[in-house]
């Protein structure tokens, strides 16, 4: 696989304007780029551990972006620091420590833009093919670049596959809940840290599968919630009823005929008030000859 090396993100040169070389009079400790990418921009924040190994306190630094950079801000620990900009085989960035750094002495310096047009599109598919230039006497890189919301890789992440859509293999994988972030950690490297991505968005019939599994999953739990509420409902019976179901307690295979004697109801009534207690499932008949037999049921001893 081929390695674009036309957008070249990150560092053309780094030079302190120093009396001394600059290889005598500053280490970097850790280098560190961050990359989140949006659409067809990459929003790009490149953070430096410096380490002053001079004998004397360092003053002023610069630094040197891509022609196309936009959107700079320079930080320190502190926060914001003023700078100006020139064009020279780039953008030369020019500013001042808060504070002279003396020698022995350490600080990180952030700087962050935007690129646009970073990212290519081919068909249904993204490409994000950076090299990044690293300065000499790094003793520690790290890349994380940040897939925009809602975009995956075509396929798994395998170094066994004789095909990826990442090269070189990332360290790690994550999330953060949102998108997926990729990163690669390196000790002792300089020259140039190529890196292609490749990324799209979710086929829509699996976004389509999803969303009709969710719904089906909502439907049975509904289905369940009103038979369970039915299931677990209170048994409610009139006056009449209750009356009925007390001349049955008391006399287990009372003749229905007993209760039309007893209540004074009609026969039509009783026959109906029989109906509904059996139906609710509070007792149970037995014909025996020519007449039923009421019984109280399971159900009838816990109401």
């Amino acid at each position: 696989m081929n390695i674009e090396s036309s957008m070249k993100l990150g560092i053309i040169g780094l030079v302190f304007f120093l009396a001394m070389p600059v290889s005598l009079a500053q280490e970097i400790i850790n280098y560190n780029i961050s990359v989140k990418l949006e659409k067809d921009t990459a929003e790009e924040e490149i953070s430096v551990l410096l380490y002053n190994q001079n004998y004397y306190p360092l003053k002023t630094f610069s630094y040197s972006l891509r022609a196309d950079a936009i959107n700079i801000e320079v930080y320190d620990e502190k926060g914001a620091l003023d700078f100006n900009t020139t064009a020279y085989r780039g953008i030369v960035i020019r500013s001042k420590f808060r504070e002279p750094l003396s020698p022995n002495a350490t600080t990180r310096i952030a700087i962050r833009f935007t690129v646009p047009n970073a990212v290519r599109k081919a068909g249904s598919e993204y490409i994000f093919s950076p090299v990044f230039s690293l300065p000499p006497g790094t003793d520690e890189f790290r890349l994380k670049i940040r897939l925009p919301e809602g975009m995956g890789l075509p396929s798994p992440i395998s170094e066994d596959s004789g095909f990826t859509d990442v090269v070189p293999i990332p360290d790690d994988v994550s999330s953060d809940g949102k998108a997926i972030i990729l990163e690669w950690r390196r000790i002792n490297v300089e020259g140039d840290f190529a890196v292609y991505v490749r990324f799209t968005r979710p086929y829509i019939q699996n976004n389509l599968y999803i969303a009709a599994l969710i719904s089906a999953i909502f439907i049975l739990a509904a289905l369940y919630f009103k038979w369970s509420r039915r299931k677990h409902a209170p048994l409610r019976v009139s006056e009449d009823e209750s009356k009925v179901l007390e001349l049955i307690r008391s006399k287990q295979g009372i003749a229905q005929k007993e209760i039309v004697e007893n209540t004074g109801f009609s026969k039509a009534k009783v026959s109906g008030i029989v109906s509904s207690l059996e139906k609710k499932g509070l007792i149970w008949k037995k014909r025996i000859g020519l007449e039923n037999r009421l019984y109280l049921s399971e159900e009838r001893k816990k109401f």
